[in-house]
């Protein structure tokens, strides 16, 4: 196929060659780098070591070397209002930038920006608003979200493992699958809290940080991020409403989140709860989702009635709707039903975790992709591919490409390796139905497509779906992509 018709369907090619940056050489980077984890281990091996000393003096912390690490760890892609390209010009004086950012901050005059506004949709419906900040805040955000980290981490429990680091949620799924195999049969306390940034108590979060934190420039920083709206900055208003909630979407919040999440029910489960129970029990959190696996059925129900007291004297409500109790072990959940296929399962972190029985009647525990989220990302392909009908065959290409791979990549633990496939088949036939749509009713063109789709695949034998319903692929290889820049 000419590569002069793939340029010109949907607008020229319009390849981006990449800029001379400016910023600081990979050298350069690396000795920051050096030097900022040596003064960080330092300061968290200190708070480890004296878990009741409290911090007044961590602003010194903050120079060049942890600004520098900061921006190249900050996301780039977010950029504030319609303004593109905020990260590459700062970049480009990057030193100017940086020292510019950390004098005003020295000399307490930075003042918080305005943040932008975004709606994003739930995979349970409904629509969450995040608050974007600037990336210049953003850069500082996550130089003191990297100092509190040093403190606040020696600190938390094992069972967490959301927005902390050295930790990820293919962990949480791996220790709450130890704990299924070891608990067998189990009850689960399935909880979650009904908008858990939005209903944190700001006055008892104030009280947390004072356990360890007590440095007036970075709790100025912290007071005000925690209040931004989008209007400009940070709000004051003096009422009761005023004290709930912290800004979602900025940088610092899940760290907040986590010292206040950390003290509601990680604590509480493992110092108060665990020593009065006569039978075992097992806690895996992530950030917001929790959940409790019980070797006893009646401390099981007795903690479902208790544990909404617990986080309601924390102003924080469970979503009754999402929170269930239910037993979770071989035999049970045999009879499938559409809407939900096994009955007596539970989704934890994208996955629905469930008992099958394989050859020889040996009961085993399942994973694989929930139903809520199979067909979020489908309809997210869709509604992609119908905004960005009008780019480049192969921009599209490598950009979906990109997104199906990190979503394979994620759910490459599941068991239901046909699902994927499927998956994989759905998002090719999105795409393939939007572009040939476009292409109008000519033959040519349309064969000219097909010779397209079948020399740049999304993914190495991806599954063809016939009427039998019967999956041809097995693996999902990604080569390089042929579209290069």
């Amino acid at each position: 196929m000419p590569e002069n018709w793939v340029r010109g369907f949907g607008g020229s090619l319009h390849l981006r060659h990449r800029r001379p940056s400016t910023a600081a050489s990979s050298p350069e980077i690396r000795r920051a780098v050096s030097r900022v984890k040596k003064r960080l281990r330092r300061l968290s091996n200190r708070a480890a070591a004296a878990p009741t000393q409290v911090f007044d003096d961590l602003s010194h912390y903050v120079d060049l070397d942890l600004l520098r690490v900061a921006f190249h760890r900050s996301k780039k892609g977010m950029d504030p209002g319609r303004k593109r390209g905020a990260a590459v010009r700062f970049a480009h004086q990057l030193d100017d930038n940086l020292s510019k950012l950390l004098r005003l901050f020295r000399e307490e005059t930075y003042e918080i920006p305005a943040s932008r506004e975004v709606h994003t949709r739930k995979s349970g419906g409904g629509v969450s608003v995040l608050y974007v900040p600037p990336f210049r805040d953003r850069v500082l955000q996550r130089a003191i979200a990297l100092i509190l980290t040093a403190v606040f981490e020696p600190g938390f429990s094992d069972c967490s493992f959301g927005y902390r680091p050295r930790r990820s949620p293919q962990q949480a799924l791996a220790r709450l699958h130890e704990g299924l195999s070891r608990m067998t049969p189990c009850h689960v306390l399935d909880l979650d809290v009904r908008a858990c940034f939005d209903s944190i108590d700001r006055r008892t979060l104030a009280a947390l940080l004072d356990r360890r934190l007590t440095d007036p420039l970075i709790r100025r920083l912290i007071a005000g991020w925690i209040r931004m709206d989008r209007e400009g900055g940070a709000t004051c208003i003096d009422d009761d409403r005023s004290f709930r909630g912290i800004t979602q979407g900025a940088v610092i919040s899940p760290l907040l989140a986590n010292v206040f999440l950390d003290e509601v029910l990680d604590r509480w489960f493992g110092d108060v709860l665990l020593p009065k129970l006569w039978g075992t029990a097992h806690l895996v959190r992530y950030a917001d989702d929790a959940v409790i696996l019980f070797s006893d059925e009646l401390e099981a129900r007795q903690q479902q009635f208790l544990l909404p007291k617990r986080f309601r004297s924390f102003g924080m409500e469970l979503n009754r709707d999402k929170t269930k109790l239910i037993r979770f072990g071989p035999g049970v959940g045999a009879t499938r039903d559409r809407a939900r296929p096994y009955p007596e399962s539970f989704d934890f972190l994208g996955f629905t975790h469930y008992w099958v029985e394989e050859s020889c009647d040996v009961p085993v525990i399942r994973r694989k992709m929930s139903h809520l989220k199979f067909w979020k990302h489908v309809g997210e392909t869709r509604e992609w591919c119908r905004e960005y009908a009008s780019r480049p065959l192969l921009w599209q290409h490598r950009e979906l490409r990109m997104k199906l791979e990190g979503v394979l990549s994620y759910y490459r633990i599941a068991d239901d390796r046909i699902q994927l496939e499927y998956l994989t088949d759905l998002v090719g036939r999105a795409w393939h139905h939007q572009v040939l749509r476009r292409a109008g009713k000519s033959h040519s063109s349309r064969r000219r497509l097909l010779t397209f789709f079948s020399d740049h695949p999304l993914a190495e034998e991806a599954s063809v779906w016939g009427c039998a319903g019967r999956s041809v692929g097995t693996t999902h290889r990604f080569p390089r992509s042929r579209a290069t820049d």
